[in-house]
């Protein structure tokens, strides 16, 4: 509770966890490529190779403890219908911070609350508003992707209570229409013509 650890900083030591023990290297660029499309770069080819920091078996030992934070510990809030999750809730001292970190076999991410001044918030934990949050992120960014396993705790397939939710899911957003499930014709255009930028 009492060292300073960037959102960043929590969300790359996570994502050590769902990638088997290999220490993770934060990036934003994917690829690179010439104005004629012609591919330069990409990260998963030519970026720095992942170097294994704990065993994969203390990895998947961490990830089925991890489980239990979000099926029936601290974390309920961020469980996802048919997604395996795992992650940690968090709380500094005087309520100041409060954390989840948390990750899919897709995708790891941190969420923070606090008050900029370092003042206590109003008794916020971990569980509460920083676990919702990565819920309502989480069931957005998992929307058309195939889901992976996370080593140690498996289950990648959506079991069929997934199947169920998905349906009533799609209902209520024709009734109250959330954001878009994938990336738009229009939002694809703005992409290329970005990337033709560059």
């Amino acid at each position: 509770g009492s060292t300073e650890v960037s959102v960043l900083e929590h969300a790359v030591a996570y994502a050590t966890f769902p990638n088997k023990g290999r220490a993770v290297k934060p990036h934003a660029v994917l690829e690179v490529r010439t104005g004629t499309g012609d591919l330069v770069w990409r990260w998963d080819r030519d970026g720095k190779k992942p170097t294994q920091a704990i065993p994969a078996s203390v990895a998947a030992d961490m990830a089925e403890m991890m489980s239990h934070v979000v099926d029936e510990g601290t974390a309920r809030r961020a469980r996802l219908d048919g997604i395996p999750a795992a992650g940690k809730t968090g709380t500094t001292n005087a309520f100041r911070d409060a954390w989840f970190v948390g990750y899919t076999g897709n995708f790891t991410m941190a969420v923070w609350y606090g008050n900029d001044d370092y003042s206590s918030t109003n008794r916020m934990t971990g569980g509460s508003l920083p676990a919702q949050t990565w819920h309502d992120i989480m069931v957005v960014a998992h929307q058309g992707v195939e889901i992976r396993d996370i080593p140690g705790i498996g289950g990648g397939k959506r079991l069929p209570q997934a199947e169920a939710s998905a349906s009533a899911a799609l209902k209520a957003a024709e009734v109250n229409p959330g954001p878009p499930p994938i990336l738009t014709r229009r939002g694809a255009g703005i992409l290329v013509r970005i990337e033709k930028l560059f």
